[in-house]
């Protein structure tokens, strides 16, 4: 499966999360109401003399009102939840015991931790996600974890940073990429909101149960106040028994969910690195050490279904989150013996060394324009090649040391991204000097000029590298500066009167990933649309992708190719180009069927790549497309291989 099939799997999965859902909270709330009918009705019988439908009735009022208890109970404790979370994946990490690894960090297992994590997200086209270490794990552990790449976060335990080799620790963290391209990581976040009202029922039953009991000893002289308090009392004690049914129901769920997805995550990451004896060896030693990957945290029941091996003691057959350890390893190398574990343990006492030596990587030679063979983007989405991490790393180490200063903390990453936009134009620039000066203070000047000569001498095609890099630095401004930043990108890109290309993909990018990071998660699933009930956003996308990197008398046949694809006739004349309008498409875009979005990027790169050419500014508004469709685009730069005929 791609990529778009991979997101179609994980919608019907979610849908199918909900159904279990609906159905273990009806069985328990009909369990609660069975067992306080159980007890109501004989005693409505023996006090009234009632019998049958009579002693029923008499009992409904109680019996009703506990079932709605129960239902509320669990449908607010899963709201609850679920707004609790709104943080995005640093929320979980945080819970755990996780400690950020920021920018500047000087520890050499976290610096190397960190250049993985960029390497891994350059090459996949997706901005770097935060970064965050259990330092209190022993084991060997990590999960990703959010509700969309702009606010993701990835974990790993120091026991996987300290006993992991450099290619096992990228195994390891190219299996969390795919749980963020496949959709399991937005779905893992909203299992366990949604798990939480139902495992929540037990707690309360307890306090039920203990308040209840309290108020009839505190009253023994009083006469018992009647069928309410019985009701409720009955319904703490019938809590508390099917706080375990919710167990059950939780963790059948977790397994329903999560088990097969472990295996596709392990295929998905042995294709991004090409070497499955890396992630084999990490599950090696699990097996092989004592703590294996069973954490300490608190919270590890939480979240074991995210968990790249079993946070705690395993349950075998329906109820495991995670494939049998060894089937996982012989998926990677067959020919693997179970003695290896005890070679593993008796190795536990040499600790690998925590800083690698990183491979001599030539610098990143870009080019003015891109020959890609055109089926290969699609296979590319979510699915980078060694292609794509030489490209990274090649990118990386050319990176001078000011603009990797500047991204070390969020007021400088501004200036930076500012510097990005200033212009070529003498007159266009004095203006936007003049409104820097005015909004940042003329001490912001000098630093501002330094980074944008910084930037120039690398070219264009290190823009959008700089740009994921700089995108998570961003994020941990407070929420209104980061509104303000966005607003006065718009005003200096706009200074001329005009927007152009790069100006409109950083700022769509920056709107994309920034806004992902504030905004509250969407707890239902919205409605997804087909293509055909977009034809207004697509011809105006199409438009786009068809003037840029064309001249004139080309693009009404790089707009015709790109309908051509789509299987429909060309409406006509190629509309004009309005930014505004095309802002707006994308937007709308988003709410495609994951099908219908492949559809709609084979058509752009039909039409960009019409000329059998894909210009350094075709590949970034191609770019901003794609990520503001929430898909992630690997570096086109890195495909450069002649056009099949």
């Amino acid at each position: 499966m791609n990529f778009f099939e991979h997101q179609d799997q994980a919608r019907r999965n979610t849908k199918r999360l909900v159904f279990y859902f609906f159905a273990a909270t009806g069985l328990i709330v009909l369990a609660v109401m069975a067992i306080v009918a159980i007890v109501m009705v004989p005693a409505a019988a023996k006090e009234t003399g009632a019998t049958g439908f009579d002693a029923v009735a008499q009992s409904a009022g109680p019996i009703l009102i506990s079932g709605l208890a129960a239902l509320g109970l669990i449908g607010m404790g899963s709201l609850s939840k679920t707004a609790s979370l709104r943080g995005g994946g640093g929320v979980v990490a945080r819970q755990l015991g996780g400690s950020r690894v920021e920018p500047d960090d000087m520890d050499p297992s976290r610096r190397r931790l960190m250049n993985i994590v960029e390497e891994m997200s350059i090459a996949s086209g997706m901005p770097v996600p935060e970064v965050y270490v259990l330092e209190n794990e022993s084991a060997i552990n990590a999960f990703a974890a959010g509700f969309n790449p702009g606010d993701a976060a990835i974990a790993v335990t120091r026991g996987s940073m300290e006993r992991l080799t450099r290619d096992e620790l990228q195994g390891v963290i190219a299996h969390e990429y795919s749980h963020i391209f496949n959709g399991d990581m937005k779905l893992n976040m909203r299992l366990i909101g949604i798990l939480h009202g139902i495992l929540l029922i037990g707690l309360t039953g307890r306090l039920l149960f203990r308040g209840m009991a309290h108020v009839r000893l505190g009253n023994r002289r009083e006469k018992d106040s009647g069928g309410i308090v019985i009701a409720i009392f009955v319904a703490g004690l019938a809590m508390i028994i099917l706080g375990s049914i919710g167990v059950f129901f939780g963790r059948l769920i977790k397994a329903a969910v999560s088990r097969q997805r472990e295996f596709l995550a392990d295929a998905s990451g042995v294709q991004f690195t090409r070497n499955p004896l890396g992630l084999a060896g990490a599950l090696k030693k699990i097996g092989g050490f004592e703590e294996g990957s069973r954490l300490e945290a608190a919270r590890t029941e939480e979240v074991s279904h995210m968990l790249f091996g079993p946070g705690s003691k395993s349950f075998a057959g329906m109820f495991a989150t995670h494939p049998p350890l060894e089937e996982r390893i012989l998926k990677l190398d067959p020919a693997f013996k179970s003695e290896e574990y005890e070679r593993i343990a008796q190795e536990e006492a040499v600790r690998l060394q925590s800083a690698d030596v990183s491979a001599q990587v030539a610098g990143f030679a870009a080019a003015d324009s891109i020959p890609i063979q055109r089926d290969t983007v699609v296979e590319s989405i979510g699915n980078p090649s060694e292609a794509h991490f030489e490209y990274a790393r090649g990118v990386l180490k050319d990176i001078p040391v000011s603009i990797r200063e500047a991204l070390l903390y969020p007021r400088n990453t501004v200036l930076l991204v500012m510097a990005m936009i200033l212009g070529s134009d003498p007159k266009n620039r004095s203006r936007q000097m003049q409104l820097l000066e005015h909004h940042l203070g003329r001490n912001a000047l000098a630093p501002i000029n330094m980074l944008a000569e910084a930037v120039h001498e690398l070219g264009p095609a290190y823009r959008l590298p700089i740009l994921d890099l700089a995108i998570p630095v961003l994020r941990r401004l407070p929420a209104h500066e980061i509104v303000d930043a966005l607003e006065f990108v718009q005003e200096l890109a706009s200074v001329d009167g005009e927007i152009d290309f790069f100006e409109f993909v950083l700022a769509r990018m920056l709107q994309t990933h920034l806004f992902d990071a504030v905004q509250s998660p969407s707890i239902a699933q919205r409605h997804r649309y087909s293509i055909e009930q977009f034809k207004s956003q697509v011809q105006t996308v199409l438009a786009a992708t068809a003037r840029v990197g064309h001249p004139e008398e080309e693009v009404h046949q790089a707009y015709v190719a790109g309908f051509q694809t789509l299987g429909v006739s060309s409406p006509g004349a190629v509309p004009a180009l309005n930014m505004l309008q095309l802002d707006k498409a994308l937007v709308e875009l988003d709410a495609l069927k994951p099908k219908d979005k492949q559809r709609l990027l084979e058509a752009m790169v039909a039409s960009i790549s019409h000329d059998q050419q894909v210009t350094v500014e075709e590949s970034e508004i191609l770019r901003a497309v794609c990520d503001t469709l929430h898909i992630p685009l690997p570096p086109l730069e890195a495909q450069a291989s002649p056009l099949n005929s």
